[in-house]
């Protein structure tokens, strides 16, 4: 398990293409993604994800 931060700096909302290292993090093929805050799941498929990021804000993610 492990908690992800992504930030956007930006003035714009921007999506954040994300992949993750899965042999290097020691995580399953098969992870589960969502926001730490609001619970809301985000799809992983080879452990690639896309966040959406709201100009000028930070976003945990919680990986399992």
């Amino acid at each position: 398990k492990l908690m992800l931060c992504a930030g956007n700096i930006s003035t714009d909302e921007v999506t954040l293409p994300v992949q993750l290292d899965l042999q290097a993090l020691s995580l399953p093929a098969t992870v589960k993604a969502a926001n730490a805050d609001t619970g809301e799941a985000i799809p992983v498929t080879a452990g690639k994800l896309q966040l959406k990021l709201a100009p000028k804000r930070l976003q945990l993610i919680a990986i399992k």
